[in-house]
């Protein structure tokens, strides 16, 4: 991997985050602004963002928005209603998003589509907690960002795969954030549940966008099980973790590996 892969994928987004998990300390609100500020970034960086003319892989940081304004609501009200209003919102922006090609989409991607935006959003409903033992687990909702990247990249679109890679390194620092201050797991892991949103998003667009199978961009989401076992033993938890980890990148990558050699 060169510098010009590594620059918006990893150390630009890992920079940023450094940035504002040092000034977290003292605004500790601006934890839940990380996702938007690395979307903005890789979006930026590899896209281009032009407000009046919004484009399918714009929804990333537009998804990145509303999943902060979820953490928001959720910190000041019921998490219901926040879940309510972002799966409304979220669905509008994606309609509004892919308006131009719609009427070529069959009634199953429509509802593919659905469920992409709905079940990630539905995480918000998770319990958070204070406890370190219960935060490690939490690694899961990075796991299933990074997954996403290989498979999205090896499936067709490098530039949809840098963007999901600055994802999840910013998850990652979210994630580290809430394990080294008590003070910060609450936020670190409801802002982990929406950045699971964008992530989402990017995978949808993979799969209308270049062709990557429905199947293949869904696997990561398996191990979002893992957070069933928070009450489980730690090593029980590490092994489903590691299987189900293993499961999805081996079983994505055989369904997106291409029949010509890349090189």
């Amino acid at each position: 991997m060169n510098m010009q892969l590594l620059l918006p994928t990893i150390i630009a987004p890992g920079v940023l985050s450094i940035a504002l998990l040092l000034v977290s300390q003292r605004f500790t609100w601006l934890l839940a602004l990380l996702p938007i500020a690395v979307a903005l970034l890789a979006t930026v960086w590899l896209e281009g963002v032009t407000i009046t003319n919004l484009a399918m892989l714009d929804g990333f940081w537009l998804m990145a928005l509303l999943a902060c304004a979820s953490v928001a609501l959720s910190q000041i009200q019921a998490k219901k209603w926040a879940v309510i209003a972002l799966i409304a919102t979220s669905q509008a922006v994606a309609l509004f998003l892919v308006r131009r090609f719609a009427d070529s989409i069959e009634p199953l991607a429509w509802i593919v589509h659905v469920l992409m935006l709905v079940v990630p959003s539905s995480l918000l409903l998770v319990p958070t907690s204070t406890k370190a033992d219960k935060h490690w687990v939490f690694t899961v909702l990075v796991a299933s960002i990074a997954l996403l990247a290989p498979i999205v990249g090896l499936g067709g679109s490098i530039k949809m795969a840098q963007m999901l890679g600055a994802l999840a390194t910013g998850a990652a620092f979210i994630w580290l954030a809430g394990m080294l201050q008590p003070t910060l797991r609450n936020l670190s892991q409801a802002t982990l549940l929406a950045a699971q949103l964008p992530a989402a998003w990017l995978a949808l667009s993979a799969y209308h966008l270049s062709g990557t199978a429905a199947i293949a961009v869904a696997l990561p989401a398996i191990v979002w099980a893992t957070l069933l076992l928070r009450n489980r033993p730690l090593v029980a938890q590490a092994a489903v973790f590691a299987v189900l980890v293993g499961a999805a990148l081996v079983t994505g990558l055989w369904l997106v590996w291409p029949e010509q050699s890349l090189y």
